[in-house]
């Protein structure tokens, strides 16, 4: 089970942040510089990859709605970032999503 929480080095901290888009690959992908931001984040763990993932987005999406310390919504951003720890499971995945920068102050 995993939870959401702002802590340093955890939920918050600095991470990256989009702010100008470097290049554009048609039909591709995009590389974007990124500068410091705040995240809030959550690492769930299971052995069936469609709950861990589901999971992990349920949990943020109930903090960034409001069940979180300050009982603030706050609106979804992106990118939304995640990241599973390779291996044949259980499956142990950090999900992350972009504080936006006009409200990352208040936390």
């Amino acid at each position: 089970a995993g939870s959401a929480w702002p802590a340093e080095g955890g939920c918050w901290g600095t991470e990256p942040h989009p702010t100008r888009l470097r290049k554009a690959l048609p039909g591709s992908y995009e590389i974007r510089h990124y500068g410091p931001a705040k995240w809030v984040s959550t690492s769930v763990e299971s052995m069936d990859w469609d709950s861990v993932i589901q999971t992990g987005f349920t949990k943020l999406n109930s903090y960034i709605q409001g069940k979180n310390e300050k009982e603030m919504k706050i609106k979804m951003t992106a990118p939304v970032t995640s990241y599973v720890e390779p291996g044949s499971g259980p499956f142990s995945l950090s999900m992350d999503f972009l504080v936006p920068k006009r409200i990352k102050n208040n936390f």
